[in-house]
């Protein structure tokens, strides 16, 4: 029985290597089958689809970076309200103006 060993051995590693090239030969063949276009077709079509929302993100990206800062927000407030100061201040110049010469006599 001992000696049947290395026979035993040999005929597992060519089942062994037969087995693998019948998964070539199979493989070989699923890549020219139907289905397999098929996927292939899905793949590249979502291999588009992802550069598009790839291009999409980065467009997003570019917008959000432009858009206004809350220091930009505070520099406004802050300018409209100087901008209100000034205006209050201008209206109370010309309600004295006003008041002046509405009560000088002619």
């Amino acid at each position: 029985m001992r000696e049947l060993l290395p026979y035993f051995a040999l005929a597992v590693s060519v089942i062994a290597c037969a087995l693998s090239a019948w998964t070539a030969v199979r493989a070989g063949r699923w890549r020219e089958s139907d289905s397999a276009k098929e996927l292939m077709r899905r793949v590249g079509e979502s291999e588009r689809l992802i550069g598009l929302h790839a291009q999409r993100l980065l467009q997003i990206e570019e917008d959000i970076q432009a858009l206004p800062t809350k220091a930009d927000f505070a520099r406004l407030e802050g300018e409209i309200h100087l901008t209100c100061k000034i205006a209050d201040r201008t209206e109370r110049a010309v309600a004295r103006l006003e008041g002046f010469l509405m009560e000088r006599k002619p």
